[in-house]
């Protein structure tokens, strides 16, 4: 009778078989699973759940795919192990974390937290921001009442056309034109109307456009005033002068393309 009991008793330690293990338990010594033939090592589930400690992770599985695995980094504080994505980003953020935002203009869509709070577009398709200048070598300016028109191409020095054709150039690469500037001489003692310069895309007027009333030599556009450009298309600024008297002369004008 002996004999039988320790026979059943080895067999049931040395078959192979599933052990659940209830409660806490420590392991001090290694585990290997390299050997296994699956290994899940994290929970699992739709909510992350209400507490944690540092150290544990968590796999949230409604998440993106490849986005699901969440870290706490503080007591009862989960953060995504990789970068989040979404239309706005986090109010809070530590230095170093990133973000993808899928509601912006394609190419500027990273964002990376710079300081305690604070992101930074990383923007560009090609390593950043592209500045295109144009200096102007016509120096007899615009005549007075809009009777002429000045085409020059960006990203040169030279004469202004009066044939737009002879003055568009074609983009390197897609983005978005922004942060238009531009440089003038105006009359004195005249009334300005529309005068300025316009950023011209294919032949047509877009939205950036900046105009001189005599209050300075200088303006200025914003990067929340922005043009959105296919490779190759073709830009020119035109610029005109509408006031009612006197000559007008840009002097040079800078463009963004992000």
């Amino acid at each position: 009778m002996n004999r039988l009991l320790i026979a059943v008793v080895c067999a049931s330690v040395l078959a192979p078989g599933q052990t659940t293990i209830n409660g806490g338990r420590t392991v001090t010594g290694a585990w290997d699973a390299s050997g296994a033939a699956t290994t899940k090592a994290v929970k699992s589930g739709t909510s992350l759940p209400a507490t944690c400690s540092v150290g544990e992770y968590y796999n949230k599985t409604d998440e993106v795919a490849g986005l699901t695995l969440h870290a706490c980094t503080a007591t009862n504080t989960w953060r995504r192990a990789a970068y989040s994505q979404g239309t706005s980003a986090p109010t809070s953020c530590a230095t170093g974390q990133v973000f993808f935002d899928t509601d912006t203009t394609a190419g500027s869509n990273l964002m990376l937290c710079t300081a305690t709070d604070t992101w930074t577009a990383v923007t560009g398709t090609g390593g950043g921001s592209v500045y295109l200048v144009a200096g102007y070598g016509n120096t007899t300016g615009l005549s007075s009442g809009g009777t002429s028109r000045h085409y020059t191409p960006l990203g040169e020095v030279q004469m202004a056309a009066s044939t737009e054709s002879n003055s568009q150039i074609a983009l390197p690469k897609a983005g978005t034109l922004t942060n238009f500037y531009l440089r003038f001489q105006s009359p004195t003692n005249a009334t300005y109307g529309t005068s300025g310069c316009t950023v011209r895309k294919n032949g047509a007027d877009t939205t950036l456009s900046l105009f001189w009333a005599g209050d300075g030599t200088i303006k200025a556009g914003t990067d929340t005033d922005t043009v959105s450009v296919a490779q190759y298309d073709r830009i020119a600024v035109s610029c005109v002068n509408n006031a009612d008297a006197g000559t007008a002369t840009p002097l040079q004008t800078v463009l963004e393309l992000r």
